[in-house]
């Protein structure tokens, strides 16, 4: 036994009291059939939530020291008063469960909730979706995910009315007109997600992603709420800190991401870290240095024994040396392909150590009750229990109270009988407009949407040429204003492509831009002391400015922008068609408004005047100042 630590006597430090809740009981777990360790917990699961509600509510009365009692504790218990210890993290979130059905708050430690993140899984989907838009497949598993609940039906139809799974792409108009505002409304949510990637910093467009997506309110509602939101807040902050320490691509990022979700995290964040009073539940290895009144030795369904794979000498003066057997993973089995000579002598020695850290874990575990340890038993089968070594020295001990047939939980009011009619009246004034919960507290609106919703609008030339082709100008120019790609007209080719447009269109593409590059406008940007291009910005308004009636978030994209003699220029690109100088002078009274909205926005954001602000048509290869 030389990896055994010496012997120390254990005495108690507080005395066994009548009619106080004290010393060690037990939980028998009946046999189940087949021995399935998942009902196996979920049974302990119950007898543990339904007991400590029960002793919350007065069933017992624990026996308090000096300093406890000068902290104003009383004998009735609270849920910070009790642990439940797992040896392994199977089945850790029945108890969980088994907590919140009662009512009981509780703290995680040591689990695997966040590789088992559901709403982490949903966010990956859509995560990788963004980084690689032109793949289909990636698309399509996001949109069909819960986050988006596209059906397959609409897939289907989709596809056959001649849809294109890119952002990027037109909505096929043989669409019926649900089906085109569930697409549309979903390419506009990932083409905004694509945008944060590129525009900001990788961990704040992740943060406005999942903000967006609604994603941390949806988990915090559902069961198990706050640990399932917390696993996604825990994310925001482990990118944050990878952003911190150089990783700072997106890509980079969702790979990142990918291998915690791979790999787990032992530490769970508390969302609500003032609510101290909790039920604390855990794995054995984070119960070292911790006690509690009432210790609960849980899930007697999980005990796990390998023969060891590797031994490290570590005992003597001389430098460490480690042996491992070379196995291949087979359907229920391993085939061991290569090992030490003496390996039989080695996994000898290695065992005696893995007993021996066993026995200590053992010894933590049943070291951590203050006044009462219960431990849960199935003499169905006692191995598969990680605490059967202490089954032959339970000698008089007793059962737990079992209570999970009394009417334990979260107590209110008398019941009452509810009609249908009751329901639906209820329905009504919850979802009704003249419930004050369903008025919004903001409102949020673009800026092109305010422009383009006022009425008396310009008559425009119907070119037939749609959104994509002001995406294939604007997006052309953001990449010049950067820096001119070496080869321009495959760059162009490209952009046609992505857009789905006609490749014929890309000598009328290169001769606008060749002489846009050209103009003077362009010539002072170039020798401007600052440049932006596709500025994303959003600005709170308050009630009564600019008309509103309520508090809005108006959002917007400035196309250009450059600090020029101390003075800002703001220029934004116009790709209509324009006629002549008639249409030209009502196009421009129609959008100058949203320009002097970008205008005062930007002063605002930047404290400095814009001295000249205006539209490039590019149609024209004219700047026309306002």
């Amino acid at each position: 036994m030389q990896y055994q630590a010496d012997f120390t006597s254990m005495d108690t430090v507080r005395q066994n009291v009548n009619g106080k809740a004290c010393g060690v009981k037990t939980i028998t777990i009946p046999k189940i059939k087949s021995h399935k360790k998942e009902q196996i917990s979920l049974v302990d699961a119950g007898r543990i939530g339904h007991w400590i509600r029960w002793a919350i509510d007065g069933g017992i009365s624990l026996c308090r020291t000096d300093s406890e009692l000068e902290a104003e504790l009383t004998g009735n218990p609270r849920p910070a008063d009790f642990m439940i210890l797992l040896r392994y993290k199977a089945h850790m979130d029945l108890y969980a469960r088994a907590l919140e059905e009662q009512g009981i708050p509780f703290r995680i430690a040591g689990g695997d909730g966040f590789s088992n993140s559901v709403e982490m899984a949903e966010v990956l989907k859509i995560l990788r979706a963004i980084i690689d838009p032109d793949d289909p497949v990636l698309l399509v598993a996001a949109l069909r995910g819960s986050l988006f609940g596209i059906s397959d039906n609409q897939l289907w139809h989709f596809k056959q009315a001649g849809g294109r799974f890119n952002i990027y792409s037109d909505i096929p108009s043989g669409l019926n007109d649900d089906d085109k505002d569930v697409f549309e409304w979903a390419f506009n949510m990932f083409r905004q997600f694509r945008e944060w990637t590129i525009t900001l910093p990788a961990s704040a467009a992740m943060q406005n992603i999942m903000r967006e997506l609604g994603i941390i309110s949806h988990a915090l509602t559902g069961e198990l709420g706050k640990s399932r939101s917390g696993h996604l807040l825990q994310s925001q902050e482990f990118l944050a800190a990878a952003e911190r320490s150089g990783i700072t691509s997106f890509y980079s990022l969702v790979e990142y991401l990918t291998l915690l979700m791979e790999s787990g995290v032992e530490e769970e964040i508390n969302i609500a870290p003032w609510e101290d009073d909790a039920v604390r539940l855990m794995n054995l290895h984070k119960a070292k240095g911790l006690e509690a009144p009432v210790v609960f030795l849980a899930n007697p369904g999980k005990n796990v024994k390998w023969p060891p794979t590797m031994h490290i000498n570590r005992v003597g003066d001389s430098t460490p040396r480690g042996y491992f057997v070379i196995q291949k993973q087979k359907s229920f089995n391993k085939e061991t392909l290569g090992q030490p000579v003496t390996w039989d002598r080695y996994c000898q020695i290695e065992q005696q150590y893995l007993d021996a850290e066993e026995t200590r874990l053992i010894y933590v575990a049943a070291t951590r009750a203050k006044n009462l340890l219960v431990v849960s038993t199935y003499p169905g089968k006692p191995d598969l229990s990680a605490w059967h070594p202490f089954n032959g020295h339970f000698a008089g001990v007793s059962e737990l109270e079992d209570v999970s047939g009394t009417d334990s939980g979260p107590t209110g009011e008398e019941g009452i009988e509810i009609s249908l009619e009751d329901l639906d009246e209820a329905k009504g004034g919850f979802l009704g407009p003249r419930n004050p919960m369903n008025e919004p507290s903001y409102n949020v609106a673009a800026v092109t949407e305010l422009v383009k919703g006022k009425s008396g609008g310009p008559a425009r030339q119907r070119t037939g040429r749609g959104q994509s082709w002001g995406r294939v100008m604007h997006r052309v120019l953001e990449a010049c204003a950067e820096k001119v790609p070496s080869n321009l007209e495959l760059f162009v080719e490209n952009i046609l492509a992505e857009e789905e447009r006609d490749a014929g269109e890309k000598t009328e593409v290169l001769n606008l831009v060749n002489g846009i590059l050209k103009s003077s406008l362009w010539k002072r940007m170039l020798k401007s002391e600052k440049r932006f291009v596709e500025v994303p910005l959003s600005v709170k308004v308050e009630t009564g400015e600019y008309g509103f009636t309520t508090e809005t978030i108006v959002s917007g994209a400035i196309d250009l922008v450059f600090l020029e003699d101390g003075g800002w220029v703001l220029v934004d690109y116009k790709t209509d068609t324009v006629e002549d100088n008639d249409m030209l002078a009502e196009l421009v009274e129609y959008y100058t408004p949203q320009v002097q909205m970008y205008k005062n926005f930007w002063e605002e954001m930047v404290g400095k005047k814009v001295k000249e602000t205006g539209f490039y048509f590019t149609n024209l290869n004219k700047l026309v100042l306002v």
